[in-house]
């Protein structure tokens, strides 16, 4: 055992994966470590010897094979750092004595430790900051949500008042024109019962003086009453007597139509309000010619898109549709929003959407999520398109 005025060291010899200590000398027990894995490993630790303490100072690790001879200084305490075992002192050995591996003073090690400790700590405080101004951006994006859903709040309440205010005036007025017409209906109905009364008043008179004159005996008087009787009457024919029992046909189509009209326009109005705010998300959109069909043919710019006459002789690489007439962006996202406007001109057919990046590209690609399209964001044909 080596000896120090204040210091003694011990160890610990650690066989297979029990441990067993020794308070030999290092000599004895070095012939008795055996292998644990590939390399013997010894516990040293240092005690201090005072009657008042016994508390273990320190630990010190080292394989076998790195160990050299170190003796104890007994005229200093200095610690040296072993570089071959991470933050291991080895406890009152000089520079000198470790001439079978790498050291360097403590005191150096624990400079770049502290620069190294600066750097991290450097990183740490820009990821607070980082995730501070992510906070506030979170904080500001809710305030400025809130302020925009009272503002969507404050119109839709002005847009639905003023819409349902001139429904239900226009409810009012379809009221009072059917009932209106139903008036109308009613005093011709009477007027035309009137007539027709006053024409079979008419009518029976004159049957009645037939019928007496029929049975008269007075040729004289029958001669002068005939021409009078037999005279054609001035009434109108009853064909041609009309009435309708459907006097408001077509009158509540009439105001719906309105009511739509009045519709379209507060849409109009709203459209074009999102489209200026939708301005925001405007993203630059430029075709990928390496995903085009060989029928279609591109502009220099990448901005324009239209059938070819003949199939162009162009190498057959997997992100090429080969036979859907189809050609995808060159940049693509994963998230947020994204806007953009297309101009078809006099097209009658066309489609355009978004689709996964996994989409296929060669045989026949149908529209839809099976093949990698979002059919719910597919901009339909013959020029009416859908806003999601």
């Amino acid at each position: 055992m080596l000896k120090h005025p204040l210091l003694e060291l011990k160890y610990i010899t650690v066989e297979g994966p029990g441990r067993h200590e020794s308070a030999s000398s290092p000599q004895t027990s070095a012939s008795a470590t055996k292998q644990t894995g590939n390399t013997p490993l010894l516990y040293y630790t240092m005690q201090r010897k005072s009657a008042q303490c016994q508390a273990i100072e320190a630990l010190l690790l080292l394989p076998w094979n790195n160990m050299c001879q170190c003796l104890p200084l007994p005229q200093r305490s200095r610690f040296t750092f072993n570089s071959e075992v991470m933050a291991t002192p080895s406890i009152l050995l000089s520079e000198t004595d470790h001439r079978c591996h790498d050291t360097v003073p403590v005191e150096r090690e624990s400079q770049e430790k502290k620069a190294q400790v600066r750097s991290i700590e450097a990183d740490v405080q820009q990821k607070i900051q980082e995730r501070l101004q992510k906070v506030e951006e979170i904080k500001h994006s809710v305030e400025l949500s809130k302020e925009n859903s009272r503002r969507d709040i404050l119109l839709s309440m002005e847009v639905y008042s003023t819409l349902l205010r001139s429904f239900e005036r226009r409810q009012a007025e379809l009221l009072e024109m059917i009932q209106r017409k139903q008036a109308a209906a009613e005093q011709r109905a009477e007027r035309l019962i009137t007539e027709l009364q006053l024409e079979l008043t008419e009518l029976e008179r004159k049957r009645s003086e037939m019928e007496q004159l029929s049975h008269s005996e007075d040729h004289l008087h029958i001669l002068q009453r005939f021409p009078a009787l037999s005279s054609p009457t001035s009434f109108r024919p009853c064909s041609d007597i009309v009435v309708h029992s459907h006097t408001c046909l077509g009158t509540v189509r009439g105001a719906v139509a309105d009511i739509e009209l009045q519709l379209q326009s507060a849409l109009k109005k709203l459209s074009f309000q999102e489209h200026e705010k939708m301005q925001q998300y405007a993203a630059d959109v430029l075709l990928n010619p390496r995903t085009a069909n060989p029928w279609l043919l591109l502009s220099e710019d990448g901005r324009k898109i239209w059938d070819g006459d003949v199939e162009q002789n162009l190498e057959d690489i997997p992100e090429r549709f080969d036979m859907a007439p189809c050609v995808l962006a060159t940049r693509g996202f994963t998230t947020g929003r994204h806007y953009w406007e297309v101009e078809v001109g006099d097209k009658t057919a066309w489609d355009l959407g978004v689709a996964r990046q996994s989409v296929g590209r060669k045989g026949l690609v149908t529209l839809s999520p099976e093949d990698g399209c979002k059919s719910s964001l597919m901009i339909s044909r013959q020029g009416s398109f859908l806003i999601v």
